[in-house]
């Protein structure tokens, strides 16, 4: 489109409307693609952001017993 702006080309002409029209379609396609991708990632963010959570809850709960068994294994020495 710049090329034919150079060779004098007016706007009115069918070339350049037919460009123009072709580069806002292709601009129109790629931001529903940006689009797509945000929400696939964002998606993907919740999915991964509640798998943590649970190994989070799973890890304290592992650590908690480990606690426990420590404090016990104490006591029985204590004895």
């Amino acid at each position: 489109m710049a090329q034919l702006k150079r060779e004098g080309k007016s706007a009115h002409d069918f070339k350049v409307q037919e460009l123009d029209g072709e580069s806002q379609e292709l601009l129109l396609t790629a931001k529903s693609g940006m689009r797509n991708i945000i929400d696939t990632v964002e998606r993907l963010k919740r999915r991964c952001q509640t798998k943590r959570s649970a190994t989070d809850d799973h890890n304290l709960t592992l650590q908690a017993h480990l606690y426990e068994i420590s404090h016990y294994k104490k006591q029985i020495d204590a004895c």
